[in-house]
């Protein structure tokens, strides 16, 4: 029964790859505590698990050349608020934090912040 199972997986791949269709999988749980966002020209990442020790990790970049900051937004699972900002015109900076994030929001300038995304949420 494994080998037509197997036999059955072999064959399904390659009748997509035949049509130019990638066969990908990636564990449900990775994918859900992981989020990239783009805002405003900005980009930033969230990992709630990077599998590194640390709790979470996350990643700045202000690719907008607007003269303004990126700031990434972000509330932990016990309440605590940061904000963390990287430069202008193509400055870029990651960071291990040592708290699960719960969630995140991507803005422009100095406070009080304009332009800011949607709040992103991560699950427990």
């Amino acid at each position: 029964m494994q080998m037509k199972k197997l036999l059955g997986h072999t064959f399904a791949a390659a009748l997509l790859a035949g049509a130019g269709i990638a066969a990908t999988t990636a564990p449900a749980s990775a994918a859900s505590w992981f989020k990239h966002i783009n805002s405003n020209g900005d980009q930033a990442e969230v990992d709630d698990a990077p599998g590194d020790g640390a709790a979470s990790w996350y990643w700045l970049y202000n690719a907008s050349n607007d003269g303004k900051p990126a700031v990434l937004q972000f509330r932990t699972w016990n309440g605590d608020y940061y904000s963390r900002a990287v430069g202008t015109n193509g400055a870029a900076r990651s960071y291990e934090f040592d708290q699960d994030i719960w969630s995140f929001r991507l803005c422009k300038g100095d406070d009080p912040f304009t332009g800011c995304s949607g709040w992103y949420y991560l699950p427990s």
